[in-house]
């Protein structure tokens, strides 16, 4: 251990580095993962985003048509999630999502076993300490982007609409 990465707090006579105490407030945050080896500052690390950044992309699909300046961009999430489903589907099983897998390898090297196919399964059990079956979480994960889809599209229509409309109106030249 370097002395940059050391902190001046002593546990049984020993200097703790960052690393040591970072994953330690892990395992307290994350009771489920306190079983694992030290799974190093990096993995923790890309476990912590991965759950950060898929779950808050989960909510924008679900929720991001609420905010006018945003539907376009929402749009595009929900249509590029549903290419990812299926269209990569097709090659690599349907509901194919590559943050899950890039997640689910963080895991595996973490040591973590017998993950469910559904992230939204995953999620909720991790987060909130519900379990829900695998046919549950695949069910609510459709009908949840299909509402996505049906509001982003019309919403983004009427937009159009009222927009060449306006247009229309304006006196010409």
């Amino acid at each position: 251990m370097s002395g940059q990465d050391t902190v001046k707090i002593k546990k049984n006579n020993q200097q703790l580095s960052y690393s040591h105490i970072f994953v330690s407030l892990y395992r307290k945050a994350f009771p489920s993962h306190a079983t694992m080896n030290n799974p190093g500052i990096i993995l923790t690390l890309a476990d912590i985003f991965f759950v950060v950044f898929h779950s808050a992309l989960i909510i924008f699909i679900l929720f991001g048509w609420l905010v006018p300046r945003l539907r376009t961009a929402h749009l595009i999430c929900v249509l590029l999630t549903g290419g990812s489903w299926f269209i990569l589907g097709l090659f690599y099983g349907i509901g194919y999502c590559p943050l899950t897998d890039w997640h689910w390898q963080v895991l595996h090297r973490m040591g973590e076993t017998g993950l469910p196919v559904s992230y939204v399964q995953y999620i909720l059990k991790r987060i909130t300490g519900i379990g829900i079956t695998a046919s549950a979480a695949d069910t609510l994960t459709l009908f949840g982007w299909l509402a996505a889809l049906i509001i982003a599209t019309y919403l983004r229509a009427a937009d159009f609409l009222k927009r060449k409309r306006q247009q229309s109106q304006k006196p010409g030249p």
